[in-house]
């Protein structure tokens, strides 16, 4: 069998592979090219709407943290409220338990103790006068009250509890509505009122925080100098050895009647200082503006004032100085005067010294026959200001 020759290829053959490719070239070229531009155009599309979206994006985090905050917000609210909740549920259950106490204890019918009818006494029974320090001479296991089968009740028992404690001293009959602390000291608005043979002697309102009294009213039945019947009502600012303060006096025309046995006393029973001015202090009869001291008007500043009324209104004197134990007492020459004896009589004027509550009859400290107008034009001068109304009557007018 003779060898096949390796015959080479014609011209033909290659020309048609050539052709091939050429074909392929040319119809691939379009298409790889229509792709890419595809590409490039679809990529150019997105990437200029990309700040669009990225907008949005941002948009929709601010919307979700708005919510977020919102919800937040309203989660600290609903706690906040429950809290308040909860704390007006807890102090209604202590205004609860006061009120149980306050139900509970007058049914008790509490005594004060020996030892507490005496710092009562002593702390409030006094005219002009009120315990400055507050301090209770008791220890938490002192006796300081009893009821009517002799049970005993300690201090630490009743601290902080308003106690309503009747109890007899001579003659008086006196009624004590108050409370101390965990420290045995006044606390809060202790309430006396005093009665003897049937009728109210005094009512000593005083209010104590720590221990320390802070101010004090006190009203009582009284004669001034000149005997005329008044109610004294005073209401005062405690300082260290004194106080600082007003003093009404009112025309008064009887008593304030004790309406109440002593066995049945109620919290409703007691009646403070403003409680009684409202009834029998509307007619003014004499204001004092100034410092108290060992029961009286003590007063050397030289700036304490007292005014004194006729009954239908009309000033009869006011007085502008310094006091010793009630009394008009000024040295210095600078006290001054206006005033008269009648309503029907015209004011006068007075500047000068003054002792034993009298002015010097020295015609040269005098000035008569003053006009209101005149009266007004010395106020001014002096610059006095007074809290009581001041009416003033020329007798021709």
């Amino acid at each position: 069998m003779g060898k096949v020759k390796n015959e080479p290829e014609s011209d033909s053959g290659i020309q048609g592979k050539e052709n091939s490719n050429q074909f392929l070239t040319q119809i691939v070229t379009p298409i790889v090219t229509t792709l890419i531009i595809n590409a490039i155009v679809l990529f150019s599309s997105n990437a200029a709407k990309l700040p669009v979206r990225m907008d949005n994006i941002e948009k929709n985090v601010d919307a979700l943290n708005s919510r977020i905050n919102t919800v937040e917000s309203n989660f600290n609210q609903k706690i906040d409220e429950t809290k308040s909740d909860i704390r007006d549920d807890i102090e209604g259950v202590g205004d609860d338990i006061t009120r149980l106490e306050n139900l509970i204890l007058p049914f008790l019918h509490l005594k004060p103790s020996a030892e507490v009818q005496q710092q009562i006494t002593y702390a409030y029974g006094e005219v002009n006068r009120v315990e400055q320090s507050g301090g209770l001479i008791l220890t938490s296991a002192s006796v300081v009250a009893y009821n009517d089968h002799g049970a005993e009740f300690t201090a630490n028992q009743l601290s902080d509890i308003k106690l309503l404690l009747p109890y007899h001293e001579g003659k008086q009959n006196v009624f004590f509505y108050g409370q101390f602390d965990e420290e045995n000291r006044w606390d809060g608005d202790c309430l006396v009122n005093i009665y003897e043979n049937g009728t109210l002697k005094l009512i000593t309102d005083a209010v104590y925080e720590n221990g320390k009294l802070l101010n004090f009213k006190q009203a009582f039945p009284d004669t001034t100098t000149g005997g005329q019947a008044v109610w004294t009502f005073s209401e005062r600012t405690a300082q260290a050895a004194f106080s600082t303060g007003r003093t009404w006096h009112s025309f008064r025309n009887g008593n304030y009647d004790q309406n109440f046995q002593f066995d049945s006393v109620t919290a409703k029973d007691m009646i403070s200082a403003d409680d009684l001015r409202s009834v029998v202090g509307t007619d003014i009869e004499g204001y004092y503006c100034g410092v108290n001291s060992d029961g009286h008007f003590n007063d050397n500043t030289g700036n304490a004032y007292m005014v004194k009324y006729f009954p239908d209104g009309l000033v009869r004197t006011l007085y502008v100085g310094a006091f010793v134990n009630g009394q008009f007492e000024d040295q210095s020459g600078n006290a001054w005067m206006i005033g008269k004896n009648k309503p029907e009589e015209s004011y006068s004027y007075y500047k000068g010294p003054f002792k034993n509550g009298n002015p010097v009859k020295d015609i040269k400290y005098w000035q008569y026959n003053l006009t209101v107008e005149e009266i007004n034009a010395i106020l001014e001068k002096t610059g006095f200001k007074s809290d009581c109304k001041l009416v003033w009557k020329y007798p021709s007018v």
